[in-house]
């Protein structure tokens, strides 16, 4: 179809738009989806809007392909959100967004900038997601970032991993709070900023590689945080940093 336009609609069952293909922009902007909302291999051509839309049951896009700018501004997933193997063609914005479940970017590739800003990864009591058999509460493991990603003052209440992640762009999470989080074998191509970020649980970089200025001024590690193994090919910067517990630099 050409643009679409589904603003402020509401959904009050579920909603199958799988393989839908859009040429122009297509609207669902603060849209109210009470049933499980099925967007699964669709192809958005142009500009995409989902901006302050509710999601109350699960939202699938897996291995949707987005070619315009992505708009997901303050949206609100109540249940699983799941962008497996989505590609995001350009700019992709979350910022402000409130995931309240599972959420799978796992394989996802981001071409243009990716900002996840003010977003919340709230966890479900820790039992709940555990029964589920979740290993991380926000899955970005193997995710490519071609651009740079903002993911600053975002907040993640459980577990998440960025295993194997690949940052081509400057990377930054200046002021974001962790619960668990787990970058081992990650690439930062450029500058990576965990500046005054408080990690609750375990930290886990082992493995990862620093090609720019790596700064975690003012970081709290209040469990263990592990560099074993990383490498730094520039500045890395931890002054006035705080390590409460066992922290691992060997052989970095």
């Amino acid at each position: 179809s050409a643009a679409a336009d589904f603003a402020v609609a509401s959904f009050e069952s579920d909603a199958n738009f799988s393989r839908l293909n859009t040429a122009g922009i297509a609207s669902f902007a603060a849209v109210t989806f009470d049933g499980k909302a099925v967007f699964t291999a669709s192809t958005f051509h142009d500009e995409v809007h989902f901006a302050a839309s509710v999601f109350n049951r699960p939202a699938v896009f897996s291995k949707s392909l987005f070619g315009g700018v992505a708009r997901f501004a303050g949206v609100v997933t109540k249940q699983s959100a799941m962008f497996s193997n989505v590609r995001f063609a350009s700019a992709a914005d979350f910022s402000g967004a409130s995931f309240t479940q599972y959420e799978d970017f796992g394989g996802a590739r981001f071409d243009g900038d990716a900002t996840f800003s003010r977003a919340s990864f709230i966890a479900l009591p820790r039992t709940s997601y555990e029964d589920m058999d979740f290993p991380q509460r926000a899955n970005f493991d193997k995710v490519t970032f071609a651009q740079d990603a903002d993911f600053s003052k975002a907040t993640f209440t459980a577990f998440v991993g960025f295993r194997r992640v690949t940052f081509a762009g400057a990377a930054s999470f200046n002021g974001a709070s962790f619960e668990g989080a787990y970058f081992a074998d990650a690439t930062f191509s450029q500058d990576a900023d965990f500046g005054s970020s408080t990690f609750n649980h375990s930290a886990s970089f082992d493995h990862a590689t620093f090609s720019g200025e790596a700064q975690f001024f003012r970081a709290d590690f209040v469990l263990g945080a592990d560099f074993s193994l990383a490498t730094f090919n520039q500045d890395a910067y931890f002054g006035l940093s705080t390590f409460a517990q066992d922290a691992k630099f060997s052989q970095a």
